[in-house]
């Protein structure tokens, strides 16, 4: 940590998290991103995280490790890992598919990763786990980033074995053969695995809930909604995510960053209209409408009258009963 504090590249906000770090703390995604892009800073190596990987042993990433370490199968393994990675990541989906002859795992992000944390995160689960696996699985192995390519492959071979690397390729995981998912891994010890399971299921059903995408984008657009500047495009980049990402989503949950914003401002606008001694013009723009006749417009698709009536309506003024 002392050559830290040498570096003037590195914010002081960012030396405070390197050094008072809690390894039980669960941290925000965009701190750690900030870490990562500090250490990189740091040491002017850009294949920082698949070189870190390297150093990560097994129980480094704690009781994930080992429930999948003391599984039955591979299949088991890779299925637990789907089921607990929240207890390590809340912002990774980890998923397991068969393709004919082919398993993939998907390590996909729900978040824009920079290349070394894509690195350390995939390098990290195969060299963690794959001794614990059953022979062959590395000697035909395809290893997906979606990140461009290095300026040498060296690091990540040797991190992880002779497998093929592809990079900027349409996801990022990796894939063996899947018959080789149902043979036992060396580690294999099932009443230990029942025993970690029981404690697994306990630590994650008291992790707060996540807070869902289409909250975080309420948030976020409540906060930009008066200056206008809550595109998709600055939304997305607030979440760390692409445009793409964040509308699909949303579209998980239901709806669409238009839906979400037009919610808003119907929102803002009934509250302002009924409740207060606020002009038209001014609760246009407070809720987010460069021109007032756009505002009027929305007002009447939403309740079917225009904002003047709305307001005589909610305050029992006669002028709301005449024609």
């Amino acid at each position: 940590m002392a050559a830290l504090e040498h570096v003037e590249e590195v914010p002081s906000s960012t030396k405070r998290w390197f050094q008072a770090v809690d390894p039980d703390e669960r941290i925000h995604v965009a701190a750690v991103h900030t870490m990562l892009e500090a250490a990189i800073t740091l040491t002017q190596d850009e294949l920082l995280g698949v070189k870190a990987s390297k150093l990560c042993t097994l129980g480094d990433v704690g009781l994930l490790d080992f429930v999948m370490s003391s599984a039955d199968t591979l299949r088991t393994a890779l299925e637990a890992a789907g089921r607990y990675t929240r207890l390590l990541n809340d912002t990774l989906d980890f998923a397991l598919e068969v393709q004919g002859e082919r398993a993939v795992v998907r390590l996909e992000s729900r978040v824009v990763l920079p290349a070394v944390a894509e690195d350390y995160q995939t390098c990290a689960m195969i060299s963690n786990q794959s001794a614990c696996w059953p022979d062959g699985v590395l000697a035909d192995m395809d290893v997906w980033f979606r990140h461009k390519p290095p300026a040498s492959v060296e690091p990540y071979l040797d991190a992880l074995g002779p497998v093929r690397l592809h990079f900027q390729a349409p996801l990022s995981g990796f894939g063996f053969p899947s018959a080789l998912l149902e043979q036992p891994l060396r580690s294999s010890n099932s009443k230990l695995h029942d025993v970690l399971r029981r404690y697994a299921d306990l630590s994650l059903a008291s992790l707060p809930k996540p807070e869902s995408i289409t909250e975080r984008v309420r948030a976020l657009v409540s906060d930009q909604l008066s200056s206008g500047d809550f595109s998709l495009e600055e939304t997305a980049r607030a979440l760390h995510m692409s445009p793409r990402t964040l509308g699909r989503r949303l579209s998980d949950e239901g709806t669409t960053f238009k839906g979400v914003v037009d919610e808003m401002r119907k929102t803002v606008a009934l509250h302002y209209v009924a409740a207060r001694d606020v002009d038209l013009s001014e609760i246009a723009l407070l809720a987010g409408f460069t021109e007032t006749p756009s505002f009027y417009r929305a007002f009447r698709r939403w309740t079917g009258t225009t904002p003047t009536k709305y307001r005589w309506t909610h305050r029992g003024d006669p002028r709301a009963l005449r024609g």
